[in-house]
């Protein structure tokens, strides 16, 4: 959200899950799946210059039932309900869309603050 720049979410997704893939018992799997989620968040925000808030909830929400999705395999099959699925999904959702709202509230505090990201568009400059 603070650098604007296209691809972004899928580049953290990429990074985080190579760092975190030797922790976790999902292995190659988590990068897979944090990989598709900045994959679909980019694609929801995609040409968008300046998301609004409602394409961000989109996009979160999307996330989230990708991720929700993916983690109900690891969900063992004898406490695997409708309502537990339920239950997950929302939790997802709710999650992505708190995470999406304290990402914006840190972008626009960099901002104030002063540190701005990289120009997309370079301006000409007269000679």
């Amino acid at each position: 959200l603070w650098s604007g720049a296209p691809g972004a979410a899928t580049a953290v997704g990429a990074l985080t899950g190579v760092l975190m893939m030797p922790f976790t018992a999902l292995g190659v799997l988590l990068p897979l799946s944090l990989i598709g989620q900045g994959l679909l968040i980019d694609l929801v925000l995609w040409r968008a210059a300046k998301p609004s808030p409602v394409r961000l909830a989109a996009a979160a929400v999307a996330a989230a039932a990708l991720i929700g999705v993916c983690s109900l395999p690891v969900i063992s099959p004898e406490i695997l309900t409708p309502t537990l699925i339920v239950m997950v999904l929302v939790a997802r959702i709710g999650s992505m869309i708190a995470f999406t709202a304290l990402a914006t509230f840190l972008a626009r505090s960099l901002v104030r603050r002063g540190v701005r990201p990289i120009p997309r568009h370079r301006v000409p400059v007269n000679e």
